[in-house]
């Protein structure tokens, strides 16, 4: 666990992200999720950037315009349908480009029980 209380985690906290590190080892990113991320005012606001900042891609209802079934998010099903799109899209690019196609990708997912 990060010491989110002391200057050194809190700078680690708002200054790196997940994807960043993945990138930097050669991965593309994704994150997919239900509900656009929004912890600001949260007790959770120092990992917002970390889990949102710097992704190649985003799905989530500001990205894709789909209306929310509850005040919170969109179908959770729909995350899924959008990483099969993605994978789907992946692929095809891959194989209209050099390479085998295999470059490895981080992808996240958040669902928020939304159906």
């Amino acid at each position: 666990c990060l010491p989110l209380d002391h200057k050194e985690g809190r700078e680690m906290a708002l200054n790196t992200t997940l994807a960043t590190q993945f990138k930097s080892r050669g991965y593309d990113t994704v994150s997919f999720s239900s509900s656009a991320l929004n912890m600001a005012g949260t007790k959770w606001f120092m990992t917002q950037n970390q889990l949102s900042a710097n992704f190649d891609e985003e799905f989530n209802p500001l990205v894709t315009k789909d209306l929310h079934v509850n005040e919170a998010a969109q179908d959770d099903i729909l995350v899924g349908n959008y990483f099969k799109e993605w994978l789907n899209l992946r692929q095809k690019d891959r194989s209209n480009n050099e390479g085998d196609g295999r470059k490895p990708f981080f992808a996240q997912f958040y669902y928020v029980n939304s159906h």
